[in-house]
């Protein structure tokens, strides 16, 4: 979900990944650069709202990666259900997002969907973690060079 330039379908085949990577991607410039890396099985182009669900069926993965995409400009926090919809039982979610000042609105309504799938027994938490998401360097005012980084939070859910 949000397979963008196909970075995470790369990483998978380098560290000899076998399975069958579909990619949905809303930016089709992104999804073409991921088709260049002949990674994927098929890449599909779709702009995930609440009203527009993926064009897959039911229960039709093992797993969903959804690196960074989870964000308020890009996937809805309602994309989380889509995943849960799109996976076998048993399958999980594995997702990044940031864990910001400016994300805590989204964070939240994320959080509030997946705590209500976990009280119905939907889901498992399996995975919550927070790390340095984006870690670079800034040239300073000084001219020297400064490390920047924002916090994200690692999240993997299991299917019940």
């Amino acid at each position: 979900m949000g397979s963008g330039t196909g970075n995470i379908g790369q990483a998978l085949h380098e560290h000899r990944f076998i399975g069958v990577i579909d990619g949905v991607e809303g930016n089709s410039e992104m999804n073409a650069v991921a088709e260049q890396k002949n990674m994927h099985r098929n890449l599909i182009v779709h702009f995930l709202t609440p009203d527009t669900p993926v064009p897959l069926d039911d229960a039709s993965y093992d797993v969903i990666t959804c690196c960074a995409s989870l964000s308020p400009r890009s996937l809805p926090a309602s994309t989380v259900l889509e995943m849960v919809r799109l996976l076998k039982p048993g399958g999980y979610i594995w997702y990044t997002t940031r864990d910001t000042s400016q994300h805590s609105i989204y964070n939240s309504k994320l959080n509030g969907l997946i705590d209500e799938m976990i009280q119905s027994e939907k889901v498992k938490d399996i995975i919550r973690r927070s790390f340095s998401y984006y870690t670079y360097e800034v040239k300073s005012e000084n001219g020297g060079t400064e490390m920047f980084s924002l916090p994200g939070i690692e999240r993997v859910l299991k299917i019940t």
